[in-house]
């Protein structure tokens, strides 16, 4: 694994020039770690080991970091491959806060879960919430079962994963170290409490929200991602952005009439038309199309 860490600078004209970021690069097998405007990457160890756990993320689940299908975005792989490098960045210095001396202002002691504080296609942010969890789950079982189990996790989830998956792989390695005696069923009890407090093991593609069951969720979550330039253009052709998640009901036999109560709040004075699709049996479709290199799911076909 290679490491790039930047270079010293004659002038402020030339520091003040450098992208403040780091970063690892699959392709080239590199971590690159800039110097930056005001303060050197390099000089952070809660960042070299968040890329360096990127480089294991990546060689373990290879998660699709964005990616969509006819279902709509595909927002958690992202957020996962974030939220465990957050977590191990965090446990390997036995800190709770991230990126102290640049600053990064992501902090794994936090109360974020899913769906409510799921912010769409910034995968930091919502990594959060998975970072959060496993921190949880690092102060019910212990750093080094903790460690472990998500390093475990990893080589049991999809490309594709979900946050409902993560907890249900999770569960199946406690599950395995309940038997060999490594782990207890108390264990097991307060790992699961925290899943479930954390909505992980209802955040899938399609959310149930039967029995009356009320979620908050940001409806528009492209706005990090650039997609805002192309906002106008899309409607302009008769198209609309989904929502992060589909969301599902198990009407009772029998039922006449179905009142589904939508509560919306807008955000920096951004308000604009909503379409509500409803199938009955199956989620549903919508069709890709490519719109400056941009795979998105705008319009409703199924």
């Amino acid at each position: 694994l290679g490491i790039n860490i930047g270079k010293n600078f004659d002038t402020p004209v030339e520091r003040a020039a450098v992208p403040d970021n780091a970063y690892y690069d699959g392709a080239s097998w590199t971590l690159s770690l800039g110097q930056g405007s005001t303060a050197d990457f390099g000089y952070d160890a809660t960042v070299v080991y968040h890329e360096y756990t990127h480089s294991v993320v990546d060689t373990l689940a290879q998660l699709t970091v964005i990616n969509a299908d006819i279902y709509g975005m595909k927002m958690m792989p992202g957020a996962i491959h974030e939220g465990v490098s957050d977590y191990f960045a965090t446990s390997l210095t036995d800190d709770p806060d991230l990126g102290e001396y640049i600053p990064l202002g992501r902090h794994m002691v936090n109360d974020k879960k899913c769906p409510d504080d799921m912010q769409g296609l910034e995968p930091h942010d919502d990594g959060e919430v998975i970072g959060g969890t496993l921190w949880a789950v690092r102060e019910a079982i212990g750093t080094a079962q903790a460690d472990s189990v998500t390093y475990e996790m990893l080589t049991l989830i999809p490309s594709d994963c979900t946050f409902k998956t993560l907890a249900e792989a999770v569960l199946q390695v406690i599950d395995d170290r309940v038997t060999a005696g490594t782990l207890t069923d108390a264990d097991r009890t307060a790992v699961e409490a925290v899943l479930d407090e954390r909505g992980m093991t209802i955040c899938d593609r399609f959310i149930p929200i039967d029995d009356g069951a009320t979620y908050t969720s940001s409806v528009f979550g492209f706005i990090m991602f650039g997609a805002c330039d192309y906002i106008d253009f899309i409607e302009g052709l008769g198209y609309s952005l989904p929502s992060g998640f589909q969301w599902s009901i198990e009407v009772p036999e029998g039922s006449t009439t179905l009142q589904v109560t939508f509560d919306v709040e807008y955000f920096g004075g951004l308000e604009g038309k909503h379409w509500i699709y409803v199938r009955r049996g199956e989620p549903i479709e919508f069709e890709l199309i490519n719109i400056y290199g941009l795979i998105l799911p705008v319009r409703a076909s199924a």
